[in-house]
């Protein structure tokens, strides 16, 4: 629901500090991190994003155009995981009587 926080979780317990994670919305990378500081990039998502240690995604403060596909990709032990999340964001309904 719009305002609600969403996480989106990686489900991947082995990342170590040397580990990459990035998370992409659509084609740009949003969230990743260096030596395990999260770092973010898009000023959309600006305060309302935290990257968990675990490669978990966490949207704080969600808006409708936050709905879309979120691609997660990391690398352990040289090999590649990419899983993808797909949100939609609901606003509330109000009836107006007239």
């Amino acid at each position: 629901m719009l305002g609600d926080s969403v996480t989106l979780d990686s489900n991947v317990f082995e990342v170590q500090l040397t580990d990459e994670i990035e998370w992409r919305f659509d084609s740009s990378r949003i969230a990743y991190t260096i030596k395990g500081n999260p770092k973010y990039d898009d000023e959309r998502f600006k305060d309302r994003l935290k990257l968990e240690r675990n490669g978990s995604l966490t949207i704080n403060d969600t808006r409708t155009t936050d709905s879309g596909v979120y691609k997660f990709r990391t690398i352990i032990n040289n090999k590649e995981l990419i899983k993808t999340f797909s949100v939609t964001v609901y606003g509330r309904c109000s009836i107006i009587n007239i």
